[in-house]
C-alpha cells in the first residue's frame, strides 16, 4: 500500500467515525420513556390465555385486526372490544388491570401475565393513554389524537376526588385508576418481551421450550388484586368511599355565604350514574342536618335541568358590543392574562371545552390578572373576578335568576376544592344571599361595589 492509499485510508477511518461520534448530534429522549423512567416504570402487562402462548411465541403480541388478517386462531379477552380500536393492544402499567383479569380468569391457572419492556414499547411504538378503562363512555368520547399526547399520560396519574395517592400509598409507578390502560398501537415482537409469569410451576414448565430466551417466572403476586384494593371496593357494582365536599348556603350579610363541609359516601367513577348517586348522597347527609334547606346541584351532572343550565359551560352572556353569545367558562378563560400572553379574547367565540382546553392556557407562564373587555380585575381576593362574571351572567338571565332563588344551598360534585379555586355553586350562594339582603343591584352597578360588598377587607 503506497502513501497515498495509507492516507485515504485513514481519512475515510476518520470520515466514519467523526459521522458517528462528532457530527451526529446526540437524538433527543423520547418524553414518554423520559417519563417512564422519572416514575420507575420499568413494565407494561398483558395477560393472555396460556392457550395462546404457542402462537404469540411465533408471532409476537399481535393487535386484533392484525390477527384477524392472518386467519390465525386465537382466545380473546373481550369479545366486544367496546373501546372500539381493534388494531392496538391492551396493556396495564405495572400491575395487571385486576378488576378484570379476575373477571375473565376467576381463579383458573390457565394464564399468563406478560412482562413488557416499558421503554422499549414507549420508545417505539405509538401508544394512546387512557386513565380508566378504555371502553368506558368518557374515555372513548376523547379522541385518540388527544389521548396520545402527554397530558393524556399525565393524566393517568391524577389525584383522586376523595382521597389521594399518598393516602392509598401508590407508588409513582402505579396508576391512579387501576383500570387505566394503554392503547398500543401496533403488534410489540419477542425483543420487547421481558418476562411471563405463571401462577404454578407446572404451566411455567410446559412453556418452557417456546420461550428459550425469555425468562419465566412463577409469582402469586401478579395474580392477586392491587394492594390498594379497599379503596376499590365493589357492592352490587358501586364503588365507595367516605368522602367530605362543600355544601355553599346562601346568608344574608357579607361574605353571602356560609360553607358546610359535609360527610358522605362517594362513589369512585366517571360515569354519570356514580357522579349522581355521588350527588344524591352528599344532599342527603347535608339534609339530616339541615332538613330546612332547599338544595340544588349545579352541574352537567344534575338531575335537575335547572343545575344544568346554570353550570358555567351553558350559562351564557349576552352583550351589545359582541356579535354572539358565549359561556361564561369561555368568557373566563378568554379573559385571562398570562405573562407571557393574553388575554385570549379570540377564545369567546369558542365552545366552553374548547376554550377550557386551549393550549395557550397552559403554556403562556404565570397568570398575572384578568382583563374582561375593558375591565380589569386583580388575583386577590382569589375568585373575586369569577364570582363577579358567573353573578353578572346570571342576573342577566331573568328566568333563570328567578328560578334560582328558590334555592338556598348548593353543590358542584364536579368541585374540589383541594384542586381548584373558582366554583359556580359558591357564586350561584352569593348571588341568592346579595338578592336576600336587597343589594344585587348596587352590588352589580359596578366592580368596585361588587368588591367593597363581598370581600370586606376583614375577609381578603
Amino acid at each position: 500500500m503506497n502513501w497515498k492509499s495509507l492516507t485515504n485510508f485513514f481519512s475515510d477511518i476518520w470520515d466514519k467515525f467523526k459521522n458517528l461520534f462528532i457530527d451526529t448530534p446526540k437524538q433527543p429522549e423520547n418524553i414518554f420513556v423520559a417519563l417512564a423512567k422519572f416514575r420507575g416504570i420499568k413494565f407494561l402487562v398483558h395477560f393472555t390465555k396460556i392457550e395462546n402462548l404457542p402462537s404469540i411465541a411465533k408471532f409476537g403480541l399481535l393487535t386484533r385486526k392484525n390477527l384477524d388478517d392472518k386467519s390465525l386462531n386465537y382466545s380473546y379477552n373481550d369479545d366486544t372490544r367496546r373501546d372500539n380500536i381493534t388494531n392496538s393492544l391492551s396493556l396495564s402499567i405495572t400491575f395487571p388491570n385486576y378488576k378484570m383479569f379476575y373477571k375473565y380468569s376467576g381463579a383458573s391457572e390457565d394464564w399468563a401475565v406478560i412482562l413488557l419492556d416499558a421503554e422499549k414499547i414507549l420508545g417505539n411504538i405509538p401508544c394512546a393513554f387512557n386513565y380508566t378503562n378504555a371502553s368506558n363512555d368518557n374515555v372513548k368520547k376523547i379522541s385518540k389524537e388527544k389521548r396520545m399526547s402527554v397530558d393524556a399520560f399525565q393524566k393517568m396519574f391524577y389525584e383522586p376526588d376523595d382521597s389521594s395517592r399518598k393516602m392509598r400509598n401508590l407508588n409513582a409507578n402505579e396508576p391512579t385508576d387501576p383500570q387505566a390502560e394503554i392503547l398500543c398501537l401496533g403488534d410489540i415482537p419477542l425483543k420487547y418481551f421481558a418476562g411471563i409469569v405463571f401462577k404454578n410451576s407446572s404451566r411455567a414448565t410446559e412453556n418452557k421450550k417456546l420461550f428459550s430466551n425469555i425468562p419465566l417466572k412463577v409469582d402469586d403476586y401478579y395474580f392477586a388484586p392491587r394492594h390498594d384494593y379497599k379503596f376499590w371496593q365493589v357492592n352490587f357494582n358501586e364503588v365507595t368511599v367516605m368522602a367530605n365536599r362543600p355544601v355553599y348556603v346562601a346568608k344574608h350579610s357579607a361574605p353571602f355565604v356560609e360553607i358546610i363541609h359535609t360527610d358522605f359516601k362517594f362513589y369512585n367513577g366517571f360515569s354519570d350514574k356514580q357522579k349522581r348517586l355521588s350527588i344524591k348522597s352528599l344532599h342527603s347527609a347535608f339534609l339530616e342536618s339541615y332538613p330546612e334547606k332547599n338544595i340544588l346541584e349545579i352541574s352537567s351532572k344534575s338531575e335537575n335541568p335547572l343545575g344544568v343550565k346554570l353550570g358555567a359551560f351553558d350559562l351564557k352572556i349576552s352583550r351589545a358590543d359582541f356579535e354572539k353569545d358565549f359561556s361564561v367558562e369561555s368568557a373566563f378563560q378568554g379573559s385571562k392574562v398570562f405573562e407571557n400572553g393574553g388575554p385570549y379574547v379570540d377564545l369567546l367565540n369558542k365552545t366552553s371545552r374548547e376554550a377550557k382546553t386551549d393550549e395557550r392556557i397552559k403554556t403562556s407562564g404565570k397568570l398575572i390578572g384578568f382583563k374582561y373587555f375593558n375591565e380589569a380585575f386583580p388575583l386577590e381576593p382569589t375568585t373575586y373576578f369569577y364570582d363577579w362574571l358567573y353573578i353578572n351572567a346570571l342576573n342577566l338571565n331573568p328566568d333563570l335568576a328567578e328560578e334560582i332563588l328558590k334555592f338556598n344551598a348548593f353543590t358542584d360534585i364536579e368541585f374540589n376544592p383541594k384542586k381548584s379555586l373558582n366554583c359556580q355553586a359558591k357564586a350561584a350562594a352569593i348571588f341568592v344571599g346579595l338578592n336576600q339582603a336587597n343589594l344585587i343591584i348596587y352590588a352589580l352597578k359596578c366592580k368596585e361595589n361588587f368588591l367593597k360588598i363581598v370581600y370586606p377587607k376583614e375577609d381578603l
